[in-house]
């Protein structure tokens, strides 16, 4: 077995990020990942060297960004601390990057972080916070793909989902761009579930001054309760509101997050 090194380019606030990751290329199980922080001088050789050895351990190390792409210091830079003061200095975009770090060891999955449940139908789906389900098998994740630059989305759909329980629906890229390209053009995502629980599902996302999706809120009824044009007629404007709602609350926090 080899271990690889391969360089990201990912999102968050103040971005874009440039880390390394390191595992190993012919395992295919699961492993824990353990993410890399760099010191004050920021991303560095000897960061991406500890990621490679802790794949020869058996774990995916990822030595990650905090600072930005091509925001890097040494040794004998002036104000050598400097980035990290920044950072110092405003704790919750730290928190905020750390995630987004965070994140990409989790891999192309929605996690979702809150759910409520309205009236007294129980929905048939064991889906509670810290869930996590594989982006475009969710309605939720569909919404939110729909609306990644075109080269973010193309790294998401080309990762390998992690085994599990969740049922796989067969589909054709041509038919997954379709799809997407409907999404954008509705502004949210409405379709039945493919986890075979008798639901139907609408989506929108909650997305950023650039049009870049956040989260995602979605709703759910039973299929057999209403068609998907009632559905439609009666949810639509909460949920766009609700997700107006989040995106400015998000907005003015500086924060960013996940699905919900």
């Amino acid at each position: 077995m080899a271990i690889v090194r391969q360089t990201l380019v990912y999102d968050g606030p103040g971005g874009p990020f440039e880390g390394v990751i390191a595992y190993e290329d012919e395992v295919e199980t699961p492993r824990p990942g353990v993410l890399v922080i760099p010191n004050v001088l920021g991303q560095k050789e000897a960061d991406n060297v500890h990621a490679e050895n802790l794949a020869k351990l058996g774990y995916v190390g990822f030595a990650c960004d905090l600072f930005g792409q091509g925001r890097r210091k040494t040794r004998e830079s002036d104000n050598a601390s400097e980035y990290m003061n920044e950072l110092n200095a405003d704790r919750a975009l730290l928190r905020d990057r750390l995630a987004a770090s965070l994140g990409v060891l989790d891999g192309a999955d929605i996690l979702y972080v809150e759910r409520v449940r309205a009236g007294l139908t129980r929905i048939g789906v064991d889906i509670r916070i810290g869930t996590t389900i594989p982006a475009f098998w969710s309605t939720i994740g569909e919404a939110m793909l729909a609306f990644l630059p075109p080269a973010e989305l193309e790294r998401v759909l080309a990762l390998k989902p992690r085994p599990g329980s969740f049922p796989h629906k067969p589909m054709k890229r041509d038919e997954i761009d379709d799809s997407l390209r409907n999404v954008r053009e509705c502004g949210y995502s409405l379709r039945d579930s493919y986890f075979g629980s008798g639901l139907r599902v609408l989506a929108m996302p909650v997305l950023d001054v650039d049009n870049y999706p956040l989260a995602s809120v979605s709703v759910a009824v039973p299929q057999i309760q209403m068609s998907s044009k009632e559905f439609r007629e009666h949810a639509l404007g909460a949920v766009q509101r609700a997700a107006a709602d989040i995106a400015r609350a998000i907005q003015a926090s500086g924060s960013v997050s996940v699905a919900v």
